[in-house]
């Protein structure tokens, strides 16, 4: 917003109240004065001389001390509307998007994910990174250093897990990092809608996560965004089975 802009908004409450205090002063003094009860001020008195009728004078003040009033509400409308409407994007622009996700099996065995960023307010939220970590369901103590170990990294909190943006997808036994392009290379922001992507883990990335034959693991998928490059990420998980065989 414009500096100025800012100044005026800043002001105009000293304004309204300093214009509504001069307006009930007036109305007082020319409601008293319709009724004959006060004579105007010397300089009130200059201004009601100049019209014929003093009782009209009165009246004239009066009126224009009334469209005083109106544009003071008008005033107070556009300043209350603007504090409302500059506080529901400033609420909105700290609100993240919803996520969903869900697990599909195709002939009991094949596994899809299904993933949702849901914006439900309308302004546009851009998505830095997205992707999908399954790991070994062994407890969330153990879920940062199996990342650290199958990626090589040191991250210490989730929230670093915006470096994973460079390395691409990596699936190894027990883990998979699968980078979800679609929501942050196709999409450069998020409008009021839903976006969805469903990924199915292929033959061949079955056998590499779940090498174990003749075992079928009970693991963790996570669904990560990030909307900023240092800021905190949105994430939801579910449950996956991965089966040993593939009918």
């Amino acid at each position: 917003m414009n500096m100025k802009w800012k100044y005026f908004d800043k002001i105009l409450p000293s304004v309204i109240i300093i214009l509504g205090v001069f307006g009930i002063i007036v109305i007082i003094i020319t409601i008293i004065g319709l009724f004959g009860g006060i004579s105007l001020p010397n300089s009130i008195n200059e201004f009601a001389k100049s019209i014929e009728d003093s009782r009209k004078g009165y009246w004239e003040l009066f009126t224009k001390s009334v469209t005083i009033f109106v544009v003071i509400g008008a005033l107070w409308k556009y300043w209350e509307t603007k504090r409302l409407h500059d506080e529901t994007v400033l609420k909105n622009e700290f609100d993240s998007v919803k996520l969903k996700i869900m697990i599909e099996y195709i002939n009991t065995n094949i596994p899809i994910i299904h993933t949702q960023i849901i914006n439900d307010v309308k302004l546009d939220k851009g998505i830095k990174h997205a992707f999908l970590l399954i790991s070994k369901k062994n407890g969330s103590n153990n879920f940062l250093f199996q990342i650290n170990e199958n990626l090589g990294t040191d991250f210490n909190c989730t929230n670093d897990l915006i470096g994973t943006a460079p390395i691409v997808k990596k699936l190894s036994k027990g883990f998979a990092y699968i980078p979800l392009p679609f929501y942050y290379n196709e999409n450069i922001v998020v409008g009021n809608e839903i976006l969805q992507f469903s990924y199915s883990i292929t033959h061949d990335e079955l056998e590499l996560i779940n090498s174990e034959l003749n075992l079928t693991h009970h693991y963790e998928v996570r669904f990560f965004i990030f909307r900023t490059d240092g800021g905190y990420h949105r994430s939801t998980a579910t449950a996956l089975i991965l089966f040993s065989t593939i009918n």
